[in-house]
């Protein structure tokens, strides 16, 4: 049985979050529904995929969901998702389930999400806070909250 070279499965997996990233990037005024989940999967390999895909996200007009838990992102992409979600008025539904690396507070603000009828704000200890939400629309508010033990 033959292993892989450590540096080889990273060129990989770079290889592919391009690709998804070019896939979304050619979709950018189509796509209405963006979930990515980061279950199973190894930090370096999220780093990588999120430096690729969260700088997209104000390029897709259209978006009306977006799913975005278990994973561990950077600083800069955490805050950058803030500002996203913060300037953007038109998605409908949100589900963040996310943990910043620097292990400081983000807060979001979603005052302008006019359209938001979902919410789910993954467990307390994510460390994302949701500041102000604009419930005029709102139906479905979820909110978890885990134990610190």
């Amino acid at each position: 049985m033959r292993l892989l070279n450590a540096k080889y499965v990273g060129t990989i997996i770079d290889e592919i979050n391009k690709s998804v990233a070019e896939t979304i990037t050619i979709n950018a005024s189509t796509l209405k529904s963006l979930s990515l989940s980061g279950s199973g999967v190894d930090t370096g390999s999220l780093y990588s995929f999120c430096k690729h895909v969260i700088p997209l996200l104000p390029s897709l007009n259209n978006l009306v969901a977006i799913e975005m838990k278990y994973i561990t992102m950077s600083h800069g992409d955490t805050s950058r998702l803030c500002k996203f979600l913060k300037g953007t008025s038109h998605l409908e539904q949100i589900h963040i389930d996310i943990n910043c690396k620097c292990r400081n507070d983000h807060n979001v603000d979603l005052s302008k999400q006019q359209q938001l009828q979902y919410l789910d704000v993954g467990p307390i200890y994510t460390r994302m806070f949701v500041t102000d939400i604009d419930t005029v629309n709102l139906e479905v508010l979820k909110c978890s909250i885990i134990k610190n033990t």
